[in-house]
């Protein structure tokens, strides 16, 4: 009994209470440390260059585009990151609308921020940020100087991945404070020599700047990025001691909001690929991961863009509508008809628009409201998602 006294008093100490809920602690150095481990995995290549090439195009129009930059590159991925951490993975929470969804879209979301683009791209154009413009104009054609930098570039990132659990320690304390250092001095540069002043907006960011901002943000990969390692943040977080899902829930929205941007990396790809094919270990996926995305660095950054922006187009929406239903759960008591029904009625016009850019035409598309805001899926996601209430009502 007094052995038993003893324990429980040392979980009181060790955890706070929380209206009857025991909810473990994480200290602040330690949620520094994982906000700046965030910061580090999420600042990439997206959000590297498109961030000042849309703001310029903005001109004028800055403020009221950053609004809708703000909603794709902060706000909907800070909510990602905690809806997939308390729903332990991606696939779990995808299952809510059913589970051939949660195989396919998971595969698609996994395999195109991964191997076949995010992170190809994102060393693709950090060569062709730092490297390309040094070398002779002979040289910069060649296939041999890309290979060389994405040898030592994957190098590095097969050593990070490989190793997981020290992500916190080594983005926390190593990467990030370089980071924001280089970016510090990016900033007082351009502050001290401007490259020039507003001008007028460029296309619709003069007709509607916030959904044009918003819109652009896919490129970024933002959402779907924080959909995928929000599983990694779960795992820094228990093993610092949190396993509450409320908890995990609570450092991860605070950890996010201190990071700010989100992108992915290797490991969130390999620990998904590991659960699926057990058979097959954490290490071996690191090691096909990255040569593949090697491989697919070396096609070069312009063919790269080429294809992201139709992928990116079918696939955003149904992950802007699946993180909007996980973070309204509640509201709906999580039937698993408002999750299918949203995501069929979303699935349809967000693939449409993709084939429509790729040169089949879908002519319909042209009648439908938003069609040339390019949101023509909004709407249809929410009838999706209130059909089931007549369905229901006529059920009973």
């Amino acid at each position: 009994m007094d052995s038993d006294i003893s324990d429980i008093i040392l979980n009181l100490n060790k955890n706070k209470i929380y209206g009857g809920i025991t909810m473990n602690k994480l200290s602040r150095k330690n949620l520094i440390l994982v906000s700046l481990m965030l910061f580090s995995i999420f600042f990439g290549a997206g959000n590297l260059i498109f961030p000042p090439v849309l703001g310029q195009m903005s001109g004028t129009n800055l403020l009221l585009s950053l609004a809708g930059s703000l909603a794709s590159a902060v706000c909907l991925p800070i909510l990602a990151v905690a809806v997939v951490a308390k729903a332990d993975g991606l696939q779990n929470l995808a299952r809510r609308v059913n589970k051939p969804f949660a195989l396919i879209f998971t595969l698609l979301i996994y395999l195109s921020i991964g191997p076949f683009l995010g992170i190809p791209r994102a060393a693709s154009l950090s060569f062709e940020t730092s490297i390309a413009p040094f070398l002779k104009a002979s040289a910069i054609g060649g296939a041999l100087p890309l290979f060389v930098y994405t040898l030592c570039f994957f190098g590095l990132a097969f050593w990070l991945s490989m190793t997981p659990n020290k992500l916190m320690d080594r983005f926390g304390k190593v990467l990030t404070p370089a980071i924001l250092i280089l970016i510090l001095i990016i900033f007082i540069g351009s502050l001290v020599k401007p490259i020039g002043g507003f001008n007028a907006p460029i296309g619709d960011y003069g007709n509607f700047p916030v959904l044009k901002r918003f819109l652009d943000g896919y490129m970024t990969m933002d959402a779907i990025a924080a959909l995928n390692f929000g599983i990694v943040v779960a795992l820094v977080l228990k093993k610092q001691g949190i396993t509450d899902k409320i908890a995990l829930s609570s450092y991860t929205i605070k950890a996010g909001f201190i990071a700010g941007l989100v992108l992915t990396l290797i490991t969130s790809c390999s620990e998904y690929f590991s659960r699926i094919i057990p058979k097959v270990s954490y290490k071996v996926w690191v090691t096909g991961i990255t040569l593949s995305s090697m491989l697919f660095a070396n096609v070069g950054l312009t063919n790269i863009l080429k294809v992201s922006v139709p992928v990116l187009t079918a696939i955003y929406p149904m992950a802007i509508v699946l993180i909007v239903l996980a973070f309204t759960h509640n509201l709906f008591k999580g039937y698993n008809s408002v999750y299918s029904l949203s995501m069929l009625f979303t699935a349809v016009f967000s693939v449409s628009d993709s084939l429509n850019q790729i040169g089949l035409k879908m002519s319909f598309l042209n009648s439908m409201p938003l069609s040339k805001e390019g949101l023509v899926w909004v709407l249809q996601s929410l009838v999706g998602a209130l059909t089931y209430i007549p369905l229901n009502e006529f059920r009973n």
